[in-house]
């Protein structure tokens, strides 16, 4: 076999790793994906009363609107 079949293949098999792992982490996070919202917009929300639960961490707030949909 020669140098350039060589090269070539390990560099196909370095690019379809790279795609295969890319597809399993997009995959992994698309189950737990939230809509990101502002805080302008969830302070808006809340004054609304359209906030039912939230859940405030040092630097994350989460919580789920009247209708049922989560933010973060």
């Amino acid at each position: 076999m020669s140098q350039t079949v060589k090269n070539v293949a390990f560099w196909l098999v370095i690019v379809l790793s790279a795609f295969l792992l890319w597809q399993v982490v997009k995959s992994g996070e698309g189950n737990r994906r939230t809509p990101e919202t502002s805080y302008s917009e969830f302070l808006s929300q809340a004054e609304g009363g359209n906030v039912t639960k939230v859940t405030i961490s040092r630097t994350r707030i989460t919580g789920t609107y009247r209708d049922g949909r989560p933010f973060r």
